[in-house]
């Protein structure tokens, strides 16, 4: 079965919805209001002991807005970050990193003092967006009515597991003190909040700290001698290798090209894919027998909605039988999804908002890049070189028809984004082939 009509992506870039800040009293606007309050929340977070952290909250009534732009409403509190889940609604969050895998961490939640406040609209949407050349990124899109939950989020603390820093496992607890209710029509506040995470240590860790790490555990905020390692090593963000799932029900489509590549519902439906009662976190994407993460939105309320989809990193196939570049006999490469079994690999989400003093912060301007540049428009047999040796051992595609003796010719390239201020050296690589037979000279390029 051939999944039909994927979508390739150039690049995807999260974008923060334009919020509308507005101060003062209640204000009548095109028919919506806005409630507003001067309140910050105030927290207190500590470490009762080595193994025990708390968090206490006194809430405000959040502070709501309307972006009349995209018809959506805001929802803002002093002190808190707001989450950028993709997909789903956009709300207050606390989140802090624990050096434990998510197993061994337990929590417990005490609320006090629940009160109720109606929207005049849904709240606004995070949502990834196509970005190619020059063009500009989506603003804002209106939130998905179609989309439906009786409480967003389900619970109030969420625990995830980010991933490996040098072999020190990161699991991230979000505290959630407003929930939506109604498909995002109300919302539930509380009054105080009181959540305390338990650190239960197993045997898979061990302490271990260097001095080189310093930096980084103050970044993590991990207190140094306290930090965690894996016995053995791992490799970052990895999982325990999986079996194919030979007989199962899968689902085959292809890709010829390096990209990020989006699989919706309604591709799956139309391919003929049976979606009724299926959990999406069980979807598992496999490459040449090994399971490849992916990224699901939508997919943490188990349902594979109407809006939800799969993104993957794609890659074209690969030469491996010569040593060029373009595999002689395909560059297709093929993708299996299942699904109805364990859960399946995810990419670590990592929010990137800055989160020390502007002069304390390393901004990077470029990095280092390596670009393949070729074009494949003249075929040549080569059937007089390497005639003891199979054909596909030698790359047969070249740019033209050749450069002949005591000639010139000139080849201009284009390089993506260059940093044209950068003095350093770089290299490059020319892969030349000869064409001339027995008893010909020596061949010299300048």
């Amino acid at each position: 079965m051939s999944v039909k009509d994927i979508q390739r992506l150039s690049i995807l870039n999260i974008n923060n919805l334009y919020k509308t800040l507005v101060c003062g009293l209640i204000l009548l606007i095109s028919r919506d209001f806005l409630w507003s309050t001067g309140s910050e929340i105030k927290m207190t977070e500590r470490w009762l002991n080595a193994a025990t952290w708390q968090w206490q909250a006194e809430l405000p009534v959040p502070k709501v807005t309307i972006n009349n732009e995209i018809r959506a409403s805001v929802i803002e509190i002093s002190g808190l970050d707001n989450s950028v889940r993709g997909g789903f609604p956009s709300i207050p969050v606390y989140r802090k990193l624990f050096n434990a895998l998510p197993d061994e961490i337990t929590y417990q939640v005490q609320s006090g003092g629940q009160s109720y406040m109606q929207l005049s609209a849904l709240v606004e949407i995070f949502w990834d967006t196509p970005v190619t050349g020059n063009d500009s990124p989506s603003i804002a899109t209106p939130p998905d009515e179609s989309k439906s939950f009786s409480t967003y989020p389900m619970r109030l603390v969420e625990i995830d597991f980010i991933g490996y820093v040098k072999g020190v496992p990161l699991s991230c607890v979000s505290i959630y003190p407003y929930q939506l209710l109604d498909n995002g029509r109300q919302i539930k506040c509380f009054s105080t909040v009181t959540v305390q995470v338990a650190i239960k240590p197993g045997n898979r860790l061990q302490k271990n700290v260097s001095q080189s790490d310093e930096s980084l555990l103050k970044a993590l905020d991990i207190r140094s001698g306290e930090v965690r390692r894996l016995v053995k090593p791992h490799t970052p963000l990895a999982k325990t290798a999986s079996i194919f799932p030979a007989g199962k029900i899968l689902a085959r489509f292809t890709v010829d090209e390096d990209g990020i590549y989006r699989i919706s519902c309604k591709t799956l439906s139309d391919s003929g894919v049976v979606l009724k009662n299926v959990d999406p976190r069980t979807f598992r994407l496999y490459n040449q027998h090994k399971e490849v993460p992916i990224y699901l939105n939508g997919e943490s309320d188990g349902v594979f909605n109407r809006g939800d989809y799969i993104e993957f990193f794609g890659r074209r196939n690969r030469n491996s039988v010569a040593d060029y570049e373009y595999d002689p006999f395909s560059d297709k490469n093929v993708y299996w999804l299942t699904w109805g079994e364990n859960y399946g690999l995810r990419y670590a989400e990592e929010s990137v908002q800055v989160n020390s003093p502007i002069d304390e912060t390393i901004v990077p301007i470029d990095y280092l890049f390596t670009a393949h540049i070729e074009v494949n428009d003249a075929f040549h047999r080569l059937g007089q070189v390497d005639i003891d040796k199979p054909t596909y051992v030698r790359d047969h595609w070249f740019f033209d028809e050749g450069i002949y003796g005591g000639t010139t010719r000139q080849y201009t390239f284009q390089l993506s984004y260059p940093n044209p201020n950068n003095i350093k050296d770089f290299s490059a690589e020319l892969t030349l082939h000869g064409l001339t037979y027995d008893n010909a000279g020596i061949h010299e390029v300048k």
